[in-house]
């Protein structure tokens, strides 16, 4: 074989090996995109005077933003008569819900929450 042919040859396996690269680079799996919190409340309760108790589920690792629940425990203080909400003092309560079959880690939770109603009361 001449040399010519060797270094024709040469190139055509470089061109079949780029041409591979992107099929492999395609099939290899990205992180998958981060998911939104979503807020799924289960029920929103009264506690002692002035206290509001939300009850909420979520996927694991995607706890829903504080600001939502704020904003569903002040709904439920101005319609007790308040002017506004705050957390409350107890921590959150968290409880497994749901068990992953394969991992056996927790996929989904239930959590509580307490807020404290305040402000002059518009009754």
């Amino acid at each position: 074989m001449s040399t010519a042919q060797r270094v024709s040859r040469g190139f055509h396996r470089l061109g079949l090996f780029l041409m591979v690269i992107p099929l492999v680079a395609a099939g290899v799996p990205l992180a998958p995109p981060a998911k939104k919190p979503t807020l799924n409340v289960d029920k929103v309760g009264r506690g002692s005077v002035g206290e509001v108790i939300v009850i909420y589920n979520y996927q694991t690792q995607f706890p829903p933003d504080p600001e939502e629940l704020l904003q569903v425990a002040r709904a439920q203080c101005r319609q007790d008569g308040y002017a506004d909400a705050a957390m409350g003092s107890y921590p959150t309560l968290r409880q497994c819900t749901a068990v992953n079959t394969y991992g056996g880690t927790c996929a989904r939770e239930r959590a509580t929450d307490s807020f404290s109603c305040r402000g002059a009361s518009t009754n």
